[in-house]
């Protein structure tokens, strides 16, 4: 799982330095992608023994476990987000955005630190028959290899949010489909609406590929589980749960869009023009201006009206394929 971490931080690093990223669909990937990164980071130094007993197992043990439900609880968030999306709620997008990551953000965590405290209630109450616990610091750095106890404790949550994920899914996808339709019909005019609904559907692709790695990877995990932890199946998981973070890392940070987005926040780091072609483009729309003014200066206002209509127009263009 290590082999995942070095990608996995570089996503986070990227969203969280880049400012068009930090979106509400990007705050909620930086979540997840943190989670993962401190879950994987863990569970390795527990597989590579470097904590073995006593309180530093116990500690990390439950870190791990509670990043990892972080992890999958914030991919229900962004399948949620998605569907939210595109049953067309909406409100002021500024304003709207941060009172919904502030609700996710409950969801969320709320939800995990409800699990883990299940989780430590069962291991620290003497009442507790041994084979309730999780045993997590008593007899291993992490749940004890029992099945009553995974099956409770890890793959139970991971069912209910993997079902939940695929019916939002279901959902989304019908909904795309009438708006297609909507779409098909709609005034060429209607250009913002438009790109906003391609850049909605852009992100269900991108969240749906997200979902296929994660989901189908955490499926064979459970069919190997049920089956026989030794068969075929459980290193095909294995090898899928070591290149998870490669494949995070190609899906949301390896596009030509973010790297470009990378190139001009270097570019704007280190105090060089951001790009020529852009300098050039404004020399020439600021010369053009001066012209037309010169030109007609009785049809100043319509003129002034149109050129800020475009202004408008390029700039939500701009911000929807920044979205995207």
């Amino acid at each position: 799982m290590l082999l995942s971490v070095p990608f996995l931080v570089v996503t986070f690093l990227v969203y969280a330095i880049i400012p068009e990223l930090r979106n509400l669909h990007g705050k909620c990937l930086m979540c997840y992608v943190l989670s993962l990164t401190i879950g994987y980071t863990l569970l390795s130094l527990i597989h590579l023994a470097v904590v073995k007993d006593g309180f530093p197992c116990t500690f990390v043990g439950f870190t791990a476990y509670f990043s990892f439900l972080i992890s999958f609880f914030w991919l229900n968030v962004m399948c949620i987000d998605i569907w939210w999306t595109f049953r067309g709620v909406r409100g002021i997008q500024r304003d709207a955005d941060r009172k919904k990551f502030i609700i996710y953000s409950v969801y969320a965590w709320g939800c995990a630190i409800v699990i883990l405290s299940i989780a430590l209630t069962m291991q620290f109450t003497d009442a507790i028959p041994n084979d309730l616990r999780p045993g997590i610091g008593a007899e291993t750095c992490f749940l004890k290899s029992t099945k009553l106890t995974e099956f409770f404790y890890l793959y139970f949550p991971v069912i209910i949010l993997i079902s939940i994920n695929l019916i939002l899914f279901a959902l989304t996808s019908i909904q795309i489909r009438k708006l297609q339709k909507e779409t098909a019909a709609m005034n060429k005019g209607d250009s913002r609406r438009f790109n906003k609904m391609e850049a909605d559907r852009d992100r269900f692709g991108l969240y749906l590929r997200l979902f296929i790695v994660m989901g189908v990877t955490w499926t064979m995990e459970v069919i190997s589980w049920l089956i026989d932890p030794k068969s075929w199946i459980f290193y095909i998981t294995d090898v899928c749960n070591c290149l998870q973070g490669f494949f995070i890392f190609m899906l949301f940070v390896w596009k030509p869009k973010i790297k470009k987005l990378i190139i001009k926040r270097y570019r704007s780091y280190r105090g060089l023009p951001v790009s020529s072609k852009t300098s050039r483009s404004s020399t020439r729309t600021s010369t053009s201006h001066v012209s037309m003014a010169a030109t007609s200066s009785n049809n100043r206002y319509g003129m002034s009206t149109k050129s800020n209509n475009n202004s408008v127009s390029e700039k939500s263009h701009f911000m929807t394929e920044i979205g995207d």
